[in-house]
């Protein structure tokens, strides 16, 4: 029943959690002045190396397949295993922190991309919004 309960909240932590990762996916690629002229879930963004047709693009992307298609199917099926892991576990910051490290290991393996530092910076800081959002109104 807490299940049923918490699932609304769920799928809004769900899409919180898509939204920062792709803000701070846009960040560490201004800041750091990444070189990537793509779009891509597994590296940082700059939007300054976007024409504006492709900028366009990016955002009809950002909303369509980061949101509805991938965050409906994909990240909300991650956000409730890790639900029923953290009503079994508890709310741990470094059980936070592993689950979203071992999605990332397998994200990179599955579609052979080379690890980045900044994208593992990007998970911890993650984990720790998903340890506050799952603290806050996760119950």
């Amino acid at each position: 029943m807490k299940f049923v309960k918490n699932f609304p909240k769920l799928i809004l932590a769900t899409f919180f959690f898509i939204f920062a990762k792709n803000l701070l996916q846009i960040f560490f690629g201004v800041i750091f002045n990444s070189t990537n002229k793509q779009y891509d879930s597994l590296i940082l963004i700059n939007p300054l190396n976007f024409s504006d047709s492709t900028l366009k693009l990016y955002i009809l992307y950002f909303f369509l397949y980061e949101m509805l298609i991938i965050g409906l199917s994909v990240y909300l099926l991650l956000y409730n295993i890790l639900f029923f892991i953290i009503k079994r576990f508890g709310n741990k910051l470094s059980l936070q922190i592993l689950y979203l490290l071992l999605i990332y290991n397998v994200s990179i393996i599955f579609f052979n991309t080379p690890i980045n530092f900044f994208c593992i910076l990007i998970v911890v800081i993650l984990g720790v919004l998903n340890w506050y959002i799952f603290k806050k109104i996760i119950k």
